[in-house]
């Protein structure tokens, strides 16, 4: 009877263990939240930019400001669109450079991209992307300072390679937190043809080029908690302050917006996708040969 009893409580141990698991199973899956949109939306104005190009702005207003400040030959725009769905291309991104001068002449010493979200949803800035070569070069205390004036001092990691990376939220309050992990994925589709709408990259959503957007949420939730995270690099970086620098790379993100589109961008896709499908199903019963 003993062994039995044993036994029995092993079952129930084990029973208990399993529904536990998959409670914590559910748990996770509840708590991973897509974070939601500010009331009133985004206000580009109060989050971070680059060169006057913050984060949440329209196409039109960042096309505005890069047209304003890099060569026209010098810009180019990158389309994509649905595969299976009727909308005209959409602008992914538009990159920019500005070439040095006299013996750099034929160098690029300034190099921008600008990445927009996919509709749906209205488009805005959630990714930016700047490289700036300094002629001539500056002290890095000179440059963080810089930095440090313009994103703020709550700084979430500086490192002995003088990293520098900030936290915001949605409002544009900086949100540090001690030991933090910085996020620096992107969920945005790629897929991309510069030069014109005619050469606009191919977007297709659903099997068998991916799994049902549905069954990834909680996974894209979890792979990155941040807000806003500003990250940059500065090369050379040694612990002296009055070292000369003369490169600098920054690079932005929006990870709630990116996400929150992303998501939307998937399932439209998907539909899109189905309908084709079913479609051409439709068609294809339509023209079949009779019954004999």
């Amino acid at each position: 009877m003993r062994f039995t009893f044993l036994r029995g409580v092993g079952i129930v141990l084990a029973v208990l263990l399993v529904a536990v698991s998959f409670a914590g199973m559910d748990g996770a899956q509840q708590t991973a939240q897509v974070p939601a949109a500010p009331a009133g939306g985004l206000d580009s104005s109060k989050l971070p930019d680059v060169l006057g190009i913050h984060l949440g702005m329209t196409v039109p207003q960042a096309l505005a400001i890069v047209k304003a400040k890099y060569p026209a030959n010098l810009i180019t725009l990158s389309y994509t669109k649905f595969k299976d769905a009727p909308d005209a291309p959409w602008i992914a991104r538009v990159a920019a450079k500005q070439m040095g001068a006299g013996l750099n002449s034929a160098n690029s010493v300034d190099d921008i991209t600008v990445t927009f979200s996919a509709p749906p949803n209205p488009q805005v800035v959630v990714k930016i992307d700047r490289a700036v070569q300094m002629i001539p070069p500056t002290t890095i205390g000179n440059l963080e300072a810089s930095l440090i004036q313009k994103y703020g001092p709550s700084l979430v990691q500086k490192t002995i390679h003088t990293n520098l990376s900030w936290e915001f939220d949605e409002q544009g309050k900086g949100t540090p937190v001690p030991g933090s992990y910085i996020c620096t994925s992107f969920n945005q589709p790629a897929q991309a043809g510069a030069g014109s709408p005619a050469n606009a990259g191919e977007l297709q959503f659903g099997p068998p080029m991916s799994q049902p957007i549905e069954g990834q949420i909680t996974r894209l939730v979890n792979m990155c908690h941040d807000q806003i995270t500003v990250t940059t690099l500065l090369d050379p970086a040694p612990a002296n302050p009055n070292q000369l620098v003369s490169t600098l790379t920054v690079t932005m993100i929006e990870h709630a917006e990116d996400l929150r589109d992303y998501i939307a961008t998937a399932k439209y896709g998907e539909n899109a996708a189905a309908a084709a499908a079913d479609a051409a199903k439709q068609k294809l019963q339509k023209n079949a040969a009779p019954k004999l």
